[in-house]
């Protein structure tokens, strides 16, 4: 798939606009610290997360989406997950096999990025709820 690049680099500018959007609403309407951040390796070339914590000491919620890259093409997932990496609620899940044309991969990753968006507004009550609960 010879756009992974140019779709990796718009997946990344979506997610962040949405998680940091998030990250917003909900540290106004809770006492939470929030942050958006990134890494990237050979087997993950993006994985974005918003963290939620009430304390530096406290636990800690995610919001983990990962581009996960292979043989088999490139893996686009989300979730909600505890810090001991329990899920809390499961997001769209997407696979771009190799062998996709441009255009399908571009019309593949928008439509993840929609049941993204999606999953976030289904979500955003249970990750408020959940953080209720932590320390």
């Amino acid at each position: 798939m010879s756009t992974e690049g140019p779709i990796l680099e718009r997946l990344e500018r979506d997610v962040r606009d949405e998680l940091s959007s998030l990250a917003e609403r909900v540290t106004a309407q809770e006492a939470v610290r929030a942050q958006v951040g990134s890494t990237r390796n050979d087997a993950f070339p993006m994985r974005l997360h918003l963290s939620v914590h009430r304390s530096a000491e406290g636990d800690e919620l995610a919001i983990m989406m990962s581009a996960k890259s292979s043989d088999d093409g490139l893996v686009l997932e989300v979730d909600l997950l505890t810090e001991g990496g329990a899920v809390v609620a499961e997001g769209p899940s997407r696979h771009l096999p190799p062998g996709m044309s441009n255009r399908e991969a571009e019309e593949a990753a928008a439509r993840w990025t929609k049941d993204f968006q999606q999953f976030l507004v289904e979500s955003e009550e249970t990750l408020l709820r959940t953080l209720r609960k932590l320390d």
